[in-house]
């Protein structure tokens, strides 16, 4: 599943990729300690590789190269990749923009990772990307294969589609167009699929037939600022960047459909009690005036968000 538009709305989840890059400074910062990495030396410097999948825009590649290793005895250096030129392209022009030196990017599709050789990574990251993989045993292979004796892999997935604002009204818009005869059922990959099987589900036990071990999912809330220059066009957006817009696509929805499409997403927002956006620099004052903000738009709309941060590590 590709999504076209998902840097629109990639920055609304900030916290989740400083919460990924925390948890990768942790973990390779326990192998540096413990003399258990594997890395070359630079500068009498052991220099880590992280590979970043699914990255779009490059993140969270570009906060993990902020955080990660700063004031530590290690190095690092990033390959960020997505499976769109565009979403490359974007995250180059990022890159360039904050000045990131440690950063490379490169079209790659996660469940072929061929093009990288064996044995080359310290840490494979992986955020909102494991619940549209078509197949996880076989895109757990291709990230062994490249992962060093001892790597680690750290990711995120959506939590359960009833714990969040964003699953209980705005997914749930497809249903009630069906329900009113506009279009067919949803028949997408719901991004919230693992999320109601953690621990011990398909994630887990994919992850476990790859060889990996002390797997650990850790629940966790935040605050997605979903930018937009009103509810309307939040949703508008949304969409846009999500399976449901591909939804929308697939069955060549109308012009009339798709305006009762944002107004059935009002509609189940207003019964949660969430009717007005608010101004960006109050959610997120790095975000206004940056590279980052969506031109015309200074506005989010606040919504929580439920997501598992889930680590794992290959036997030394």
């Amino acid at each position: 599943m590709v999504f076209k538009s998902f840097m629109e709305i990639m920055m609304a989840n900030r916290a989740v990729f400083k919460r990924v890059s925390r948890t990768v400074n942790e973990k390779l910062g326990e192998q540096v300690a413990k003399g258990t990495h594997q890395a070359d030396i630079v500068g009498g410097r052991p220099i880590l590789r992280i590979l970043d999948l699914g990255a779009s825009a490059g993140e969270p590649s570009l906060t993990i190269s902020k955080e990660v290793g700063t004031g530590r005895d290690f190095g690092i250096e990033i390959l960020s990749t997505d499976l769109l030129p565009i979403n490359v392209e974007a995250g180059r022009s990022r890159a360039l923009h904050y000045g990131t030196k440690n950063v490379t990017f490169e079209t790659l599709d996660a469940m072929d990772l061929s093009s990288l050789p064996e044995n080359r990574f310290n840490a494979v990251t992986a955020s909102f990307l494991w619940m549209f993989l078509p197949d996880l045993d076989k895109a757990f292979a291709e990230v062994k294969r490249v992962l060093k004796p001892g790597g680690i892999i750290v990711g995120n997935i959506m939590g359960p589609q009833s714990s969040m604002v964003i699953g209980r009204s705005l997914f749930r818009m497809p249903d009630v167009l069906a329900e009113e005869g506009l279009l067919p059922p949803p028949d997408f990959k719901s991004p919230f699929c693992l999320g109601t099987e953690i621990p011990n589900g398909k994630l887990d036990g994919a992850m476990i037939n790859n060889g990996f071990i002390n797997i650990v999912s850790a629940k966790e809330s935040h605050v997605a600022g979903l930018p937009g220059t009103c509810v309307e066009d939040v949703i508008e957006r949304f969409i846009r960047a999500t399976p449901l817009g591909g939804h929308l696509d697939k069955h060549e929805a109308s012009d009339e459909v798709r305006r009762r499409a944002v107004e059935v997403c009002v509609e189940l927002l207003a019964k949660e009690g969430i009717d007005k956006t608010i101004p960006m620099e109050d959610f997120d004052p790095e975000w206004i005036n940056s590279i980052d903000q969506p031109e015309g738009v200074s506005n989010v709309l606040p919504l929580g968000v439920t997501s598992f941060i889930v680590k794992a590590e290959l036997p030394e």
